[in-house]
C-alpha cells in the first residue's frame, strides 16, 4: 500500500507584540532604541508569525490530499480537526495494511508525518499516533531525503523537479497565507492535489 500526501499550513495564534523584543546589546542610544523599535520591531514581528506556517506544532492544517495506490487524488480542506478526522475516515478501510504502508512525499520525515503524529495526540486518533516513522525507514519515500542520502540537505520540490528534467510545482507555498487571506481556498486545494501529483511522478521516477 502507497500513501501520497501533502498538508498546506497557517501560522496560528496570536502576533507577538513589541514588548516581547528586547534591542540589540550594541544599542545604547534612547532614539537609535526608537528607531529600531519603530522600523524593525514590526518586520521582526511578521515574520515570527509567518514562519509559524514552517511549524509542524505551531501551525494550522487547512489543506490536505491524498493519493492511495494509484487512485485518484482526495482534497480535504477547513477546519484543522475536521481534516484530520475525515482522512482518519479515508485509511480507515486499510487499518490492517497501514503499519506495512509506504508513506510518499517530499520533506515528509521533517513535516507531514509529525503534522499527523502530533494531531492525532491532539484529537486522539490512534491511527496516527502509531506514526513514528524515522529518516531511513524503507517504509517512507521522502523524495528529498532519499535524492539527498546519506547526506544532509534542502531541495525544494521545484528544484528537484528542474534538475529531473520534469514538470514541477506551480505555486510556491509561502504564498498560501496570502491566498487564505484572500480566501482562496479553491486555489490552495488545486495546487495541494498539484503538490501530490507531482510528488507521485518524482516517486515513480526515483524508484
Amino acid at each position: 500500500m502507497e500513501i501520497t500526501f501533502d498538508v498546506e499550513t497557517i501560522p496560528t495564534g496570536e502576533k507577538l507584540t513589541k514588548e516581547d523584543f528586547t534591542p540589540p546589546g550594541n544599542m545604547s542610544k534612547p532614539e537609535t532604541i526608537a528607531l529600531w523599535y519603530q522600523d524593525k520591531v514590526p518586520e521582526l514581528i511578521e515574520k515570527e508569525y509567518l514562519d509559524r506556517a514552517k511549524s509542524t506544532y505551531r501551525s494550522q492544517v487547512i489543506c490536505l490530499a491524498y493519493k492511495i495506490d494509484e487512485s485518484e487524488i482526495g482534497v480535504l480542506w477547513g477546519d484543522e480537526r475536521d481534516i484530520i478526522l475525515q482522512f482518519e475516515k479515508v485509511l480507515d478501510p486499510y487499518r490492517n495494511k497501514i503499519d506495512g504502508a509506504t508513506w510518499i512525499g517530499h520533506n515528509i520525515i521533517s513535516f507531514d508525518l509529525p503534522i499527523l503524529r502530533q494531531r492525532g495526540f491532539k484529537y486522539d486518533i490512534s491511527l496516527f499516533k502509531r506514526i513514528n516513522l524515522k529518516k531511513y525507514d524503507d517504509r517512507v519515500f521522502d523524495t528529498m531525503e532519499r535524492f539527498f542520502r546519506p547526506e544532509k540537505d534542502y531541495i525544494s520540490l521545484d528544484e528537484l523537479c528542474k534538475f529531473l528534467g520534469m514538470e514541477g510545482k506551480s505555486f510556491d507555498a509561502s504564498k498560501v497565507y496570502e491566498r487564505y487571506k484572500a480566501e482562496n481556498i479553491q486555489g490552495i486545494c488545486e495546487d495541494c492535489k498539484n503538490d501530490v501529483q507531482v510528488e507521485w511522478n518524482v516517486y515513480q521516477r526515483m524508484q
